[in-house]
């Protein structure tokens, strides 16, 4: 066998064990996505937003306490202007 047939064969082989689990790993999907009603996703998409949101706050209220605290800037004059 050539260097060429080789390659080929073994560029096939790879390609056949990826797509079957790529449709094995789609096939799950779909029946996951189908065994919840639409509002049932948007229960979870909520829930999923609302914990997102959460963090995104979470992360910049930090950040902003971290720097009013390299400027000098108390905690509670930092608060009684953005009330």
């Amino acid at each position: 066998m050539g260097l060429v047939e080789r390659l080929i064969l073994d560029i096939s082989n790879w390609l056949d064990r990826h797509i079957t689990n790529l449709s094995y790993s789609m096939s799950v999907l779909v029946t996951t996505c189908g065994a919840m009603t639409l509002q049932e996703w948007m229960y979870v998409t909520g829930i999923a937003v609302a914990i997102g949101t959460f963090f995104v706050n979470w992360h910049y209220r930090r950040k902003t306490a971290r720097i009013l605290k390299d400027l000098g800037i108390s905690q509670r004059i930092y608060e009684e202007t953005n009330r």
